[in-house]
């Protein structure tokens, strides 16, 4: 069966053009663009209200800004959750290692200030081989293991995920 076409040649300029300052369409649904921009810099905004744009040089500089403040305190509750974190006497016969707060501010794939981190790090550079410590330990996977792990993921059909940890260095 043959169902006819229907053809209108006569449409008016408005109907298949629009308005010069119109914004375009798509589905039905008008887009603008002024709009658009104006809510993504507000987003940015109001953001920005909960993270510092400064990185602090030194702890007392952090101490001033309550979102430096913040992101430590951060820091020291991933310790406290992890049990890392033992207060024991000093001895005297070994070298006392110290520690050192790094701030970094993180940011997405536009280069936005998302994130305050916050890390103390230890000072391993003051120890001394033999005196203080016999041998090291770095959690880091080899490639070849890597490899073996994606190819058998592969040949059984197993689904793989991707995840980051916050305090992955806690965890060993």
């Amino acid at each position: 069966e043959i169902i006819p076409l229907q053809v209108h040649r006569n449409h008016s300029s408005q109907d298949v053009i629009g308005g010069v300052g119109d914004g375009r369409k798509t589905r039905g649904k008008q887009i603008n663009f002024k709009e658009m921009v104006m809510f993504a810099c507000c987003e940015m905004m109001v953001f920005s209200c909960f993270v510092s744009i400064v990185e602090p040089k030194s702890v007392n500089d952090a101490l001033e800004d309550y979102f430096w403040i913040l992101a430590m305190q951060e820091e020291l509750e991933e310790f406290q959750r992890n049990d890392v974190w033992f207060l024991v006497p000093r001895p005297t016969e070994v070298n006392v290692i110290g520690t050192k707060w790094i701030f970094k501010n993180k940011g997405d794939e536009e280069g936005h200030i998302i994130r305050n981190k916050a890390r103390l790090v230890a000072q391993g550079y003051t120890q001394v081989e033999g005196v203080d410590f016999d041998e090291t330990f770095a959690p880091v996977a080899r490639l070849e293991c890597i490899r073996f792990l994606l190819g058998t993921a592969c040949a059984q059909g197993f689904k793989l995920y991707q995840m980051d940890v916050k305090s992955a260095f806690l965890n060993g």
